[in-house]
């Protein structure tokens, strides 16, 4: 599929104009850039390194599966292949869950405790493929916890509670 050009002569005013042929304009520097993505990924290997798929301990069904282990792996493979990109995000979203935290009958058992076995297994596999591929001293891993604020490095922080989730911010050298 092709993006970008020129807007239709139906539609060229200078009222407006200028602005559809900049968004037009990021329609194909995104196109270009995902096929660069593409490449990169078909000129890497897959990992020697097993990520976990989903959680191994008894959990709420809907949350199992390990997201945050894929972002990573896509990440990882990425950044092997000689990437320009300087930062990658990856998330991992569910910590609001007051009540239904744990399991009454085992507090290692429940929500909160899937999320964060998510994290402590797709963390260290993340960490061995980097080094298995020769790239862990390239990559800076980081993790902040934004529940119910957004970040506002201009100002104070506000207030909402749309935005639960952990970031992980991954920099690359």
């Amino acid at each position: 599929m092709t993006t970008g050009g020129e807007p239709p002569e139906s539609i060229r005013n200078p009222h407006y104009g200028e602005e559809l042929r900049w968004i037009m304009g990021m329609e194909e520097k995104s196109d270009k850039y995902a096929d660069r993505l593409y490449e990169i990924w078909q000129n890497t290997n897959e990992p020697n390194v097993t990520y976990p798929e989903q959680c191994s301990m008894v959990s709420p069904s809907g949350i199992r599966r390990n997201g945050l282990a894929q972002q990573l792996k896509m990440i990882a493979r990425l950044i092997s292949g000689v990437i320009k990109t300087k930062i990658f995000l990856a998330r991992i979203g569910g910590f609001d869950t007051h009540a239904s935290q744990v399991e009454a009958s085992n507090p290692t058992y429940g929500l909160h405790a899937t999320l964060l076995y998510h994290i402590g297994s797709a963390m260290p596999a993340f960490q061995k493929d980097l080094k298995d591929r020769g790239i862990e001293d390239r990559v800076l891993s980081t993790a902040f916890s934004a529940f119910g604020a957004v970040l506002n490095l201009m100002g104070p922080m506000e207030r909402t509670m749309e935005r639960q989730h952990l970031w992980w911010y991954l920099a690359k050298e």
